[in-house]
């Protein structure tokens, strides 16, 4: 029991690295940008040499395509929200200030 919830544990910290990397990879410009490509790419590298089951590699890629979209999508509300000075879209940002 002790090893899948390891085996749980490092699947989301790896999908969790890669997403974010990915995500942060979008909004910046190119040197920084690929330090953060290079950075998934290893990641990547490092948990298919870790795990050979394929249904362990699936669920890494879907997971780190979740939490890239879901990186993304935080960052463009955030965004958006910094560029409005007033209404909702101030109210948005405060609300993200306190959830982060």
């Amino acid at each position: 029991m002790g090893e899948r919830i390891k085996t749980l544990l490092l699947l989301l910290l790896f999908s969790w690295g890669s997403g974010t990397l990915l995500s942060l990879f979008t909004f910046f410009g190119f040197p920084v940008s690929m330090l953060f490509s290079i950075g998934a790419i290893v990641l990547g590298v490092l948990f298919f040499r870790k795990f050979h089951k394929l249904g362990l590699r699936i669920a890494f890629v879907a997971l780190a395509l979740f939490f890239y979209f879901m990186g993304v999508l935080t960052m463009a509300v955030a965004e958006y929200a910094r560029q409005q000075q007033d209404g909702a879209g101030a109210s948005a940002l405060l609300i993200l200030q306190n959830i982060i």
